[in-house]
């Protein structure tokens, strides 16, 4: 893995570890949109789904974690702290979208493989 796709990796775990109740994720701009009427509009105009946002914090959570496990040090300390808020973050996606039963079962698995891959 390059230190750019690092980068890229870590990037995107912080941006789900700074989410809010309400905010939703744009996973094609890499951008938090907050709870409002341009937000839905402009999802419906790019494609973006409650789908896409699954699917991309599962893969980030996914890489955060074999990066987590591939490093050491210092590195492997960063990211620790990195996927503890990250799960923080996917709380909060649980919480915008506790209506959704499908949302919050794909979130709670989210949620589960983090808990267990850290052991907390």
């Amino acid at each position: 893995m390059t230190d750019q796709q690092k980068r890229e990796i870590v990037l995107k775990l912080k941006l789900i570890s700074n989410l809010t109740i309400g905010d939703k994720i744009s996973s094609h701009y890499l951008m938090i949109q907050p709870d409002s009427i341009s937000t839905k509009i402009s999802r419906w105009i790019y494609g973006e789904s409650r789908r896409n946002t699954v699917v991309f914090v599962r893969n980030t959570v996914l890489q955060g974690l074999e990066l987590y496990t591939k490093s050491a040090g210092l590195e492997k300390e960063t990211l620790l702290k990195d996927l503890k808020a990250c799960k923080t973050g996917v709380v909060q996606l649980q919480e915008t979208y506790c209506s959704d039963l499908r949302m919050v079962s794909e979130l709670t698995d989210v949620i589960e493989v983090l808990t267990r891959q850290l052991g907390q």
